[in-house]
């Protein structure tokens, strides 16, 4: 059993509907009334004990006001665990599919006594008071450093992150995070300054990552809770009937299967209840799946059927049983589903090490079971930042694509993942590459006043105005002007192709 439990989520925010629900149901205006007595425990409980100070006055939010940043630090087996609360502070945007609460990107907040005040100070302190310590240093942190879409942190706070943590790339082991909800993958950060190891968010399935530490201060974080899983899920109008192979039923009104859960929540936001059947400890073996439309169903609203199993290293992998069928065309016979052992696969990367800016960048991999051999027709995903592409393999695994990068020159990471199917694991991989910035953005080539033109015809455009092309914004700060200029006219004459 896990000794203890962190949910390094947004709620000591105060404004998700988590947070909102125990302010509510407390009966108090501040989360710290239950947190405090938590903190209380932990300083008793472990050793080299060490909280932030809060509330802290933040002047990045508007209006101004207190913020209760929750950041703290502890010694367990060998390693210092540091917890680091980058969570926005702002309101979500009203435009943000309807939701209400915190803003999703992360925020360094960094001002005095700010989250990244707070830990520059503490970590140099512990290395100074520490030297003998090697990759000993775990942060636990809500957001992954890391920019993906508007998700994440911005390019200058990344930047900030690496000049930082490049003094102590021998101390910090890894960064533990969640947030992101596609998936369960680990990378490393700018060049291998550290790990990182992301955990696919808690919204519609039950996951928890296991971080063992031996004591000789092996780490083992490739387990999941439910160690060995299975998720069921639909979403519309519809509800689920699910026979085991041992003929045990679980349904809305019946419940045979010991562990099993039935779950009705709005799974994709559109306001509808969908239903999820999340089972433990799941057989080897067929399982049966029924639809049943609900009463007020529409025959013409379609539902799709996932099933989705725990596997070691990869958390939940999912499997699309059925797809946008329509509630009146819902089979009489259930689906079925083979409980059973996949093979193991890899996936490796071949190209991507640098590409001029705006340029096209060829991306490439190559998809093998454990023998060797290429598994054709298997779709490959690769993702640089925000933006993705994908494939399918050849007769002999090789899976080739290309994707124009609409973003700002530097270091990026390709991840390239293969999700898996009935028969085989998910598998993944990635590497740097450099994307250099030239700015020849038109003919002729050379860069001259024809490419300084490209800005100067977008003259204060900022993000949002219908002129604005990211394109020409160089710095990626959202508004083309002098600065834009100046770093084109410092690359004159030089040729990108």
């Amino acid at each position: 059993m896990p000794e203890n439990v962190f949910l390094v989520g947004p709620s000591g925010t105060g404004k998700t509907v988590l947070a909102r629900w125990l302010l509510k149901k407390n009966q108090i205006s501040s989360l710290m009334d239950i947190f405090e007595s938590q903190y209380n425990r932990l300083s008793t409980t472990f050793s080299n004990w060490e909280k932030a100070s809060a509330p802290i006055w933040n002047p990045q939010v508007d209006p101004e006001h207190y913020s209760y940043f929750q950041n703290f630090a502890f010694d367990y087996n060998g390693y210092h665990f540091i917890a680091l609360d980058f969570n926005a502070r702002d309101n979500a945007p009203s435009s943000f599919k309807g939701f209400k609460g915190v803003a999703p990107e992360g925020d360094l907040h960094n001002f005095s006594g700010g989250t990244w005040d707070w830990f520059t100070n503490h970590l140099q302190k512990y290395v100074t008071e520490h030297p003998e310590g090697k990759e000993n240093i775990i942060l636990l942190v809500h957001h992954p450093f890391t920019k993906f879409l508007h998700f994440g942190f911005s390019n200058e706070e990344l930047d900030t992150i690496e000049v930082f943590l490049k003094n102590y790339e021998d101390k910090v082991y890894a960064e533990f995070a969640g947030h992101i909800h596609y998936w369960n993958r680990d990378y490393e950060f700018r060049g291998g300054i550290m790990r990182i190891v992301e955990t696919q968010a808690n919204k519609d399935r039950s996951l928890a990552r296991i971080v063992q530490i031996y004591p000789d201060g092996r780490i083992d974080f490739s387990k999941f809770l439910p160690e060995n899983g299975m998720n069921i899920k639909t979403t519309c109008s519809v509800d689920l009937v699910v026979i085991d192979p041992e003929g045990l039923i679980i349904s809305k009104e019946l419940n045979q299967i010991p562990g099993a859960i039935y779950i009705e929540s709005d799974i994709d936001g559109d306001g509808i209840l969908d239903d999820s059947i999340l089972i433990l400890e799941r057989n080897e073996g067929e399982y049966k799946i029924k639809v049943i439309a609900e009463p007020e169903a529409v025959p013409t609203d379609t539902y799709s059927l996932e099933v989705a199993l725990i596997e070691d290293s990869f958390g939940y992998t999912s499997i699309t049983v059925a797809e946008d069928v329509p509630i009146g065309e819902t089979p009489t016979e259930p689906y079925t589903f083979e409980s059973k052992e996949r093979q193991v696969t890899q996936l490796t990367c071949t190209e991507a090490l640098s590409v001029q800016y705006s340029a096209s960048i060829r991306l490439s991999a190559v998809l093998t079971d454990k023998n060797g051999n290429g598994l054709s027709d298997r779709t490959v995903i690769f993702e640089i930042g925000g933006e993705s592409a994908s494939a399918t393999t050849d007769s002999n695994g090789v899976v080739t694509t290309s994707l124009t990068l609409n973003q700002a020159p530097g270091e990026y990471l390709v991840y390239a993942t293969y999700v898996g199917d009935k028969d085989y694991l998910p598998s993944s991989d990635s590497r740097y590459f450099q994307f250099v910035f030239c700015p020849d953005f038109v003919d002729p080539a050379g860069v001259g006043v024809e490419d300084i033109m490209q800005i100067a015809n977008r003259w204060r455009c900022k993000c949002g105005d219908p002129c604005y092309d990211p394109l020409y914004d160089v710095d990626d700060d959202c508004d083309i002007d002098t600065v834009d200029i100046m770093l084109v006219v410092a690359q004159w004459g030089e040729t990108c192709w």
